[in-house]
């Protein structure tokens, strides 16, 4: 069966806070592409899609979230599934330089397939969201239905960018922070709704069934997926 690549185009989701509609010559990415769960026994495959995008039309870049499903054939094939079987959902981590605190300053509700399909993705206006001047990281829950209508799937956290608040006049940016989003993750130091919240332990952050570590590695082999090329974690 020979692989076929996922469309971007297939469904975005033009969230409440603001889709942004144009990347603009400032933009730049970070962003992870890799397996969060892969089958054993030839069922569902589940690809996420992390990225942090700054700049843009809309100021203050944006997020993108997808979720992938592969059947079969060494999870090569797309198999549409059924209706609400595919899913996806978004936490934008914000950096407090002066606290040295990363915090989920914005959670998205679920968006499912309304219709069968094999992916589903959402985006949303980061300044809207959380507002700008900040260093924010994008950490995206993919996950779809077994054959046995268990979900699987996992988290997958992008990059660090600086999100100003305005694109034509962004300001000097904050220093980088010295913990990057998915070490704070890691070490369960990621703070809930604001800089002095509760800690969120990191296996607030795994789901599905566990899986070898190469398994869960952005180093491993994935499908093609169109524009998907992952920059450095930083």
């Amino acid at each position: 069966m020979k692989r076929r690549t996922t469309a971007r185009s297939i469904l975005t989701v033009a969230a409440a806070v603001g889709l942004a509609l144009s990347t603009g010559s400032s933009a730049s990415a970070v962003s992870q592409y890799a397996w969060v769960y892969q089958s054993t026994n030839s069922d569902v495959c589940v690809a996420n899609w992390s990225e942090a995008t700054s700049g843009g039309a809309n100021n203050g870049g944006w997020t993108n979230s997808w979720s992938m499903t592969w059947w079969y054939n060494s999870c090569q094939q797309h198999i549409p599934a059924a209706a609400n079987a595919v899913r996806v959902r978004t936490d934008i981590l914000a950096f407090d330089a002066g606290k040295g605190v990363w915090w989920v300053c914005w959670s998205s509700p679920y968006q499912y397939n309304s219709a069968p399909n094999y992916d589903v993705g959402l985006s949303y206006n980061i300044n809207r969201a959380c507002g700008g001047d900040r260093w924010y990281a994008n950490n995206t829950l993919a996950e779809a239905k077994s054959a046995n209508g268990t979900w699987r799937g996992g988290w997958l956290v992008s990059g660090n960018t600086w999100v100003a608040n305005s694109a034509a006049l962004a300001p000097t940016k904050a220093p980088k922070p010295s913990l990057t989003a998915r070490e704070a993750l890691d070490r369960g130091e990621v703070r809930a709704g604001s800089t002095t919240g509760p800690t969120l332990d990191a296996t607030y952050f795994r789901t599905g069934k566990p899986l070898p570590a190469e398994d869960l590695s952005a180093l491993k082999a994935v499908p093609t997926k169109e524009a998907a090329t992952a920059t450095p974690l930083g």
